[in-house]
């Protein structure tokens, strides 16, 4: 049985290794494709750092003399944006010991190695590894996508908000600690009013929002700006959004909305002086139909 399974590696090895050689469209593949470096200069240390071949991957630096930085020609990704996209933790930290530049930016979104790594949401165990290593190699923590937007990503993030956007696996605090332990601005604001405590606000990641109100993060910037929206639409500052805001009571989010609201209280914000709104209350009354007074002094 155990040489079954060796040869069904073996020959999984060759055809892998094969079809990676075969000539692809370069418009049809994603961007974590290292088969985006074929026919340049780099195709060979490409395939290195995709197999975390260290020793062949400094081999061909130092014997080679190709460009650590190399830029692929689709989406104008390099090596280290790959890697970090692709968890490939010891091939990142051999390209940045040979000189790959954390902060080096691709022509497709702007973004660039940092950006990927807060992006890493779907590992088990510690997933700020990699923003830790860029840190370390003197990545930016205030770098902003640069470049003109296009259809279908208009919005120009930070690391910082980027971070606090990615929450379905992990929890993004860890890196939002990070972060803003290494410098990164709590109040950078971009051109669409997005602030990393309004999305942490909007995306119900109040452990991060607490702990950036802790920081300095500006609680009187507009979270939500609905004029635009309806007749009646206003801007929407924080206290106001909390109110419509429902949680479980005792559960740990209300604990959390809790702890803002005394934060808030502490600088002469009363969260019991704002009306509950109209809709939110027959939500309550919906959800709570036996004890919605009670929920209403509690929530």
């Amino acid at each position: 049985m155990k040489i079954q399974h060796l040869i069904i590696s073996f020959l999984f090895l060759i055809t892998s290794c094969t079809s990676r050689e075969q000539k692809v469209d370069k418009s049809k593949l994603l961007g974590n494709d290292y088969r985006l470096f074929q026919d340049t200069p780099a195709w060979e240390l490409a395939k290195a750092i995709e197999d975390e071949n260290t020793t062949l991957i400094k081999k061909i630096v130092n014997e080679k003399q190709v460009d650590i930085n190399l830029q692929e020609p689709r989406f104008g990704q390099t090596f280290l944006m790959i890697a970090v996209t692709n968890q490939q933790y010891n091939s990142c930290k051999t390209l940045l010991e040979f000189g790959a530049d954390p902060n080096k930016y691709d022509n497709y979104d702007g973004s660039n190695a940092m950006i990927e790594a807060v992006q890493i949401s779907n590992i088990t165990g510690d997933n700020t590894n990699f923003l830790k290593l860029l840190l370390q190699f003197k990545g930016n923590p205030n770098f902003v996508e640069v470049g003109p937007r296009r259809e279908g990503n208009s919005t120009r993030n930070s690391v910082l908000i980027s971070a606090v956007q990615i929450n379905e696996v992990q929890s993004s605090l860890p890196m939002v600690k990070m972060l803003v332990e290494a410098g990164a601005d709590i109040n950078y604001k971009n051109e669409f009013g997005q602030t990393a405590l309004n999305q942490a606000i909007i995306l119900d990641v109040f452990d991060v929002a607490f702990y950036l109100l802790q920081k300095g993060a500006d609680y009187n910037n507009v979270i939500v700006d609905r004029s635009g929206i309806s007749k009646d639409g206003k801007k929407m500052y924080l206290i106001e959004i909390l109110r419509e805001f429902t949680p479980e009571l005792n559960s740990k989010k209300h604990k959390e909305k809790l702890a803002i609201i005394e934060f808030l209280k502490q600088k002469g914000i009363d969260y019991k002086k704002v009306a509950i709104p109209d809709f939110i209350l027959e939500k309550i009354k919906r959800d709570y139909p036996n004890n919605w007074n009670d929920y209403i002094e509690q929530y």
